[in-house]
């Protein structure tokens, strides 16, 4: 129950554009050590979770990376590579597919001698090969 409404909270609060960046990470950090991760993974997740986010152009977040721990400490490093990961691929703007214009008169004019021009030609051909 207590997993369900902090679930619930993340999801408002993500949705939300003007949520503290350390409400979130906090939020995040109880939620996975709730789900069983160990404490230094969580550090380390919500850390590469800000980092990804920060690089992304949400400048609410900082780049948080602590190299002491990432060097000595498993739990810390996969949690930091994990996270930045995920969040890196969660967040990424999905690339816009190019505007096509709308159709004018003259541009469907010309399509339509195209048409008629390439048609043309295809009977001209048939006629040859007879």
């Amino acid at each position: 129950m207590i997993r369900a409404v902090l679930l619930i909270g993340l999801i408002s609060v993500g949705g939300c554009s003007r949520f503290s960046a350390d409400e979130y990470l906090d939020g995040q950090r109880q939620l996975l050590i709730q789900e069983g991760k160990a404490r230094d993974y969580a550090e380390g997740y919500v850390d590469g979770c800000a980092t990804a986010r920060h690089l992304l152009g949400d400048k609410r977040f900082q780049l948080q990376k602590q190299i002491s721990r990432f060097e000595v400490e498993p739990p810390y490093a996969r949690g930091w590579e994990q996270g930045a990961e995920q969040c890196r691929h969660r967040l990424r703007p999905q690339p816009s597919k190019p505007r096509q214009k709308a159709p004018t008169v003259e541009s469907i004019e010309i399509e339509k001698e195209n048409a008629a021009m390439e048609a043309e030609r295809h009977r001209l051909w048939d006629e040859l090969k007879k």
